[in-house]
């Protein structure tokens, strides 16, 4: 599973830029009760981007919002991707298959 963030606007640490936790895909489905402490173990990527930049991330990467210091537009468009046959395990489709 694969996201694609298109910005629409630009983003960085002074609008709430995204933070990533570098490699926590590796870890499978997280509980929300261990996000916390996987993404303080882990090493943190903050991602400024321009109006119109793209960024492409594994589905499972734990990933949030930066608290923002000022009042601006921080609009994305997201798009998710997925081979609907391979989940990772433990992980099901909220659809029913046809």
């Amino acid at each position: 599973m694969v996201f694609a963030r298109v910005f629409l606007d630009d983003s960085d640490t002074a609008n709430g830029a995204m933070e990533f936790a570098l490699g926590s895909h590796k870890q499978g489905y997280v509980s929300a009760r261990d996000a916390a402490r996987i993404a303080a173990d882990s090493e943190i990527e903050i991602e400024n981007a321009r109006r119109g930049d793209v960024l492409f991330l594994k589905g499972l990467t734990l990933h949030r919002s930066g608290r923002a210091a000022e009042m601006a537009q921080r609009r994305i468009v997201r798009i998710d991707f997925a081979v609907r046959e391979e989940l990772a395990e433990g992980l099901e489709w909220a659809l029913p298959r046809n």
